[in-house]
This record gives structure tokens, C-alpha cells and sequence, in this order.
């Protein structure tokens, strides 16, 4: 079993653009090669036209690779 966390604390902006994932890969291991976890950051581009669409597309993107 592994145990993975994250957190996320706004900065001066009043919204917080920034996305992230913590997937236990254990069950798709042996598929991927041995890896255990997958940790993405995706920096929302504070202050830009769709920062948080970014970030979310990102996370999403990862998602659906590993999970199908």
C-alpha cells in the first residue's frame, strides 16, 4: 500500500489556478513497468486567460491515461 497526499495553498490571487494528482499505480504496476505512484503538478498560469482550463486539462489528461 502506498499513502500519497498533496495540498494546495492560494497565493495572492483570489482564485487558486493550480491542479494536482496523486495515483496509487499498484494495481497497474506490472503494466507500467514497476512504478508504484503517479504525482502531477500543473502550474495554472495565475493571471492568464483560462489558467485554471489549463491546469484541469492537465490533470485530466493524466487521469485518463492510467485510468482509461
Amino acid at each position: 500500500m502506498t499513502e500519497l497526499g498533496a495540498s494546495s495553498v492560494a497565493g495572492p490571487r483570489p482564485e487558486n489556478e493550480d491542479g494536482f494528482l496523486t495515483i496509487d499505480l499498484t494495481p497497474h504496476s506490472e503494466r507500467l513497468g514497476g512504478l508504484r505512484a503517479l504525482l502531477v503538478v500543473a502550474d495554472g498560469l495565475g493571471g492568464h486567460a483560462d489558467g485554471a482550463l489549463a491546469s484541469r486539462s492537465a490533470i485530466e489528461a493524466s487521469r485518463h491515461y492510467i485510468e482509461g
